[in-house]
């Protein structure tokens, strides 16, 4: 009531404690197939069968963003249900009972702990303190080895593969936003075959909220930084974004392929500051959506150390103007 008592005249209420929160699941249709967006009301916790058996139980507590927890029960794995981001209290202590729900449920002692690299999320600081109080170790997996790990985990692959990950964000061996990642993976460790050229981002975070920096950082890479006020005059700090870029206490790096569909969207005029969450990527898919292109030269330049460079396509981007991005 706090919360929705300023946006709402009225609220329907029942007088039901909510024991176990679920959010509703989220399935897509692809190729005729179900594919699973979001796994929770209906789904879980339902049984992933493992093609390795773990020589322990293991719970991992997931990232920051987008969590579920998971726990192992011989050659299954048990996810629970969607928590989301854990951008506040309550959104952690989701993630607090939904663990303790698993183990009860379960009846599961986990015998190991796994968490995210990223030592400041709420899931590694929770992971580490459970560890602690039961003294059974920990184990801190990169975030991306995690994702092409969990499609192995659900495909039943064993043995070495190269998997590809394309993310928003998820921090690096070397300390570094990485997110569009090759990845050479083995079930005891991976190493990084290639990945995306690294783009600016100015003002940190506060790029991913609003895309037309991504779009500006592109555009002073190709050497057009002159058009940024051109293009995006009418956005707060627009004149000031060539000297954020310029200061690396204001303006870090990400190889992320989010942050290309963010760069994209704004330079079509699709969307230069989203609101919602992957506004600016869904934007971009529905333009394209049912669309060809035809022939096209190659838009990318794959460098000696492994590092695609997607600048050619960008600067073909920056021509297209928005009607046509909308035609």
């Amino acid at each position: 009531i706090e919360r929705l008592g300023p946006i709402a005249d009225f609220i329907l209420m029942h007088d039901r404690d909510i024991l176990i929160r679920c959010d509703d699941s989220v399935v897509r249709i692809v190729g005729g197939r179900e594919r699973m967006v979001r796994r929770a009301r209906g789904y879980t916790p339902q049984a992933v069968k493992l093609a390795a058996e773990p020589r322990r139980a293991v719970l991992a507590t997931g990232p920051g963003l987008k969590v579920t927890a998971c726990l192992t029960r011989g050659s299954e794995a048990f996810l629970s249900q969607h928590i989301g981001d854990l951008a506040n209290k309550s959104s952690c202590t989701a993630l607090r009972l939904a663990v303790k729900h698993l183990e009860t449920v379960l009846e599961i002692e986990p015998e190991v702990l796994a968490h995210d690299l990223h030592p400041d999320f709420y899931s590694t600081r929770l992971a580490e303190e459970l560890a602690a109080e039961r003294g059974i170790p920990t184990y801190a997996v990169q975030h991306h080895r995690a994702h092409i790990g969990a499609v192995m985990a659900e495909h039943g692959i064993t043995g070495r593969v190269c998997g590809l990950a394309l993310d928003g964000v998820g921090i690096g061996t070397d300390g570094k936003a990485w997110g569009g990642e090759l990845l050479e993976v083995t079930p005891t460790g991976f190493t990084r075959k290639a990945h995306l050229m690294a783009l600016a981002l100015p003002g940190w975070d506060k790029a991913a909220r609003e895309p037309w920096r991504m779009a500006g950082a592109v555009l002073a890479r190709l050497g057009r930084a002159g058009e940024i006020t051109e293009r995006f005059g009418d956005q707060f700090g627009a004149p000031m974004l060539e000297k954020i870029l310029e200061n690396p206490r204001l303006s870090g790096r990400t190889t992320a392929m989010g942050r290309y569909f963010d760069a994209a969207s704004a330079l079509l005029g699709l969307c230069p500051v989203q609101h919602d969450e992957a506004t600016a990527a869904m934007r971009l898919e529905a333009a394209a959506e049912g669309r060809t292109a035809g022939r096209l030269p190659a838009l990318h330049r794959i460098e000696p150390d492994g590092t695609l460079d997607l600048l050619p396509l960008m600067e073909m981007l920056c021509s297209v103007r928005r009607t046509d991005a909308q035609a």
